[in-house]
């Protein structure tokens, strides 16, 4: 992979993890809270080998990054804890999950009515835009809703969208599932730049991740 397009890879990492943590959708004044997420984070083992964890410098500089977004976030009770991510440099992909405890009724109940709006896509949508900021004019070119989630979580919603930096050659196709399990909920963004995604789905990923919720929950 060229110099240039890792480099964008990195910035779309870090653009689209400092995008979706700082949204009310997994975090908000209500009290939604990151916690401990070592039982249920991505594990090496959940993808393919060709996948490995993301430089730790491009770890701390997310965490930095989404910490100076909102300097209210601590004193709304949101502590940032983990972000999994890995990448495959040569390919130019990125797998980014992240998770949050939802302390209360009202706080699922938020949760699961953002997933359930006739605009969710926009959610999503934005977070690829503001992924590819930076480099340019950007086209969504897809939005698709996926299908057959129904095994995953007691809510779940997800799409798939491809888009373009006009002016460079530069294409984003992107999957993402937002899902909830109890009192967990978590996000799951599988992207890939200049070629279709192959070879994984995100689904399969968000499969194997509530599965796990459900034995650490017992």
């Amino acid at each position: 992979m060229t110099s240039l397009l890792k480099c964008c890879l990195m910035l779309l990492i870090f653009n689209l993890a400092s995008y979706y943590f700082s949204q009310p959708v997994l975090a908000s004044s209500s009290g939604i809270v990151a916690g401990n997420v070592a039982q249920i984070a991505l594990e090496a083992s959940d993808l393919p080998s060709r996948f490995e964890p993301a430089p730790s410098f491009l770890q701390k500089a997310i965490l930095r990054g989404i910490q100076s977004l909102d300097p209210n976030l601590k004193k709304e009770g949101i502590a940032l804890d983990k972000i999994t991510t890995f990448v495959d440099l040569e390919q130019a992909e990125l797998i980014l999950g992240m998770t949050a405890n939802l302390p209360s009724r009202p706080a699922i109940e938020k949760f699961d009515a953002g997933l359930r709006r006739r605009d969710a896509s926009d959610f999503f949508v934005t977070g690829i835009r503001r992924s590819l900021s930076g480099l340019g004019k950007v086209k969504v070119t897809k939005v698709q809703e996926l299908s057959s989630l129904g095994e995953i979580g007691e809510m779940a919603r997800g799409f798939a969208i491809e888009a373009e930096v006009e002016g460079i050659s530069l294409r984003l196709s992107s999957e993402a599932i937002a899902f909830r399990r109890g009192s967990r909920s978590v996000l799951v963004v599988l992207g890939a730049l200049n070629h279709p995604i192959e070879g994984i789905r995100v689904r399969e990923i968000a499969l194997r991740l509530d599965r796990r919720l459900l034995r650490v929950e017992r």
